[in-house]
């Protein structure tokens, strides 16, 4: 799944990156966080107290697990707070990537 985020992003045609960013709030499910390169994602996991997890192959992008549906919210605004660039919904993004 963050491959092929990674791949929509950075090489992809417009189309895909416009239905990035078409898609719905975080809800209650896992949260895809897009960073800075060279940005410390367990500092930043710590930070936010929303535990990492996924593939570690890619660098600027990474799954945490909000507490709940209102905490989803939140943590987005949290995370915008320690320099994280974008959030998603987890399961919208892999519905976009086929998963």
């Amino acid at each position: 799944m963050l491959k092929c985020l990674g791949l929509m992003a950075f090489v992809g045609p417009p189309g895909p990156v416009a239905a990035l960013a078409q898609l719905p709030p975080p809800g209650a499910g896992p949260v895809l966080l897009i960073v800075a390169p060279g940005t410390d994602r367990d500092a930043v996991s710590r930070a936010l107290d929303a535990p990492r997890f996924g593939p570690s192959s890619a660098p600027q992008a990474f799954l945490v697990a909000p507490d709940g549906p209102d905490d989803a919210s939140g943590l987005a605004l949290r995370a915008r707070a320690h320099g994280v660039w974008e959030v998603f919904d987890g399961a919208a993004v892999a519905q976009l990537c086929g998963a």
